[in-house]
């Protein structure tokens, strides 16, 4: 089966700012994100995709632009997906995360992330299956399309990366905030009937230990 690598985005504005960014229009890289984002770029240099899969919002386009330019990728192979796209936070996106960690709400989904409904958005479990939907009809089109052995890369968000491991893993929908996706890290799944999973949150040593934050922030909640 085709192999996928899962890239995180670099370091947003939202990230840098302490906000949950969401589906905000107007979140790009800073200027550390587009240094991480070529740092992850030497990394994993060598690699030949089939398909370059893109989350629309402006901070993935970004880093999948710059990877591509970094890397001679063909243009052509680039797609935008909307399946990859963030989480709809609903009435909390732009909030600041500080401000978020006051609200009662913010506790249920710590508490339980599997059955939350985001206010005005979409719950925890929608996101989960419209990730995994979207990656298993991309990873099938790779295939016929490419061969059993191609590969493939997906340029999102965390919780959309967790959400994916989390099911690749064979892990509860609730548990998927235990896995560490830092921003420009690479993780790695081998898809088909039983996904094995062989690389999560990888990236080059960059930066001082802040850019190792495993959530582009100070809280553990919202991918941005």
């Amino acid at each position: 089966m085709p192999i996928l690598h899962l890239v995180r985005h670099g370091q947003s504005t939202s990230n840098a700012a302490g906000t949950l960014a969401g589906r905000t229009p107007g979140v790009g890289l800073t200027s550390r994100g587009e240094q991480e984002t070529r740092a992850l770029a030497e990394f994993v240099r060598g690699l030949d995709p089939a398909l370059i899969a893109v989350s629309p919002l402006q901070r993935c386009q970004e880093t999948a632009r710059l990877l591509a330019g970094t890397l001679d990728w063909p243009d052509d192979r680039l797609r935008t997906a909307p399946g990859l796209q963030e989480v709809d936070y609903g009435r909390w996106a732009g909030a600041s995360l500080k401000s978020l960690t006051a609200e009662p709400a913010w506790q249920q989904l710590r508490a339980d992330p599997a059955a939350f409904a985001f206010p005005g958005g979409e719950t925890v479990e929608q996101m989960a299956t419209r990730a995994r939907t979207a990656v298993e009809d991309l990873d099938d089109q790779v295939r016929r399309s490419s061969g059993e052995k191609a590969v493939w890369v997906a340029v999102s968000h965390g919780d959309i990366i967790q959400a994916v491991l989390a099911w690749a893993l064979g892990m509860p929908l609730g548990r998927y905030r235990r896995i560490a996706v830092p921003p420009a890290s690479i993780s790695t799944v081998h898809l088909g009937p039983e996904p094995l999973v062989t690389l999560i949150g990888a990236r080059p040593e960059f930066g001082t230990p802040a850019a190792q934050d495993p959530t582009g922030g100070p809280a553990r909640i919202g991918g941005a």
